[in-house]
């Protein structure tokens, strides 16, 4: 059960600002991750420009006052206002007053390969 009346399904830019925006209402969030990755920064990171650590943003730091449960929602009830998540402990119930649906999308990587010589 969570301790707040909204739950968010989604660590990354969407759910984070919205648990963000609550400010001290508080959220439970839903999340496999316990960071969220800014990917606008990726290609300085890959350049060397810039550090690693300052892609990541740790969820607990930007969202002080939400609630963060590591796992993946399963199912969801919307008449009992519940949803199932699986979590490294086991299964879990949430029940919720709001639900924000902010999963986002996977990202496709090609792998691309420099052929040729360059001199």
């Amino acid at each position: 059960m969570s301790r707040h009346e909204t739950l968010i399904l989604g660590g990354g830019f969407g759910g984070a600002y919205v648990a963000r925006l609550l400010g001290k209402r508080g959220a439970t969030i839903v999340s496999p991750e316990s960071a969220m990755l800014y990917t606008p920064v990726l290609p300085e990171v890959a350049g060397g420009a810039m550090a690693p650590r300052h892609a990541v943003v740790p969820l607990r730091m930007m969202c002080p006052h939400a609630e963060l449960v590591r796992g993946r929602a399963v199912t969801l009830d919307e008449d009992a206002r519940t949803v199932s998540v699986d979590t490294e402990l086991g299964p879990v119930e949430l029940e919720y007053e709001r639900l924000v649906l902010a999963l986002g999308a996977v990202m496709l990587v090609l792998n691309v390969r420099m052929i040729g010589r360059y001199d």
